[in-house]
């Protein structure tokens, strides 16, 4: 189990939230949201298909150093 505590400002911010019918409010302005979460299964994703293994680049070769003129 976690707990996730989200900022009203990644929230509903100063705005809240009312039911649309009723006009009631559900969530208030300003209200800081707190879920708890628990991770009851979980399902294996796709097997990843096989890539080509990246070629080596090149390495840069050395730039000639300017020659000072007498």
């Amino acid at each position: 189990k976690r707990c996730l505590s989200i900022p009203a400002a990644l929230g509903y911010g100063s705005q809240g939230q009312t039911d649309q019918q009723t006009g009631r409010v559900i969530i208030p302005p300003n209200a800081t949201l707190i879920f708890e979460i628990e991770l009851v299964s979980l399902a294996p994703g796709p097997s990843p298909s096989p890539s080509p293994s990246p070629s080596p680049s090149p390495s840069p070769s050395p730039s000639p150093t300017p020659s000072k003129s007498p």
